[in-house]
């Protein structure tokens, strides 16, 4: 394999940014609302999600990742409201990763 096609692979898999958002969504809501800012210590997220997943990553891929979901879900929702409800998704999952990501 080329080499600048190994730099862009993926880290997470469908499967598993679903896991990451339903656990990110249980996590924040044991949490309760003082801690809904997000801006909180990940470390405990990180720790109860890594023994989850079967693969190793730092808590700053796992930061990053939620950082992305969460500009998805805004671009989504801009596109949503500028097609007044006609905006379809392309993928099932990202529908569904848009419905947790609402609930976050």
């Amino acid at each position: 394999m080329e080499d600048s096609k190994r730099l862009f692979q993926r880290l997470w898999t469908d499967e598993e940014e679903l896991l990451i958002l339903r656990g990110f969504l249980d996590f924040t809501t044991r949490q309760g609302n003082m801690f809904a800012s997000h801006q909180y210590d990940m470390v405990p997220f990180y720790k109860e999600i890594w023994r989850r997943l079967s693969f190793e990553f730092t808590k700053n891929q796992l930061i990053e990742k939620l950082r992305c979901l969460k500009k998805k879900y805004r671009i989504c929702a801009a596109c949503m409201a500028a097609q007044d409800g006609a905006f379809a998704f392309k993928r099932a999952h990202k529908g569904t990763m848009y419905d947790l990501v609402r609930h976050i």
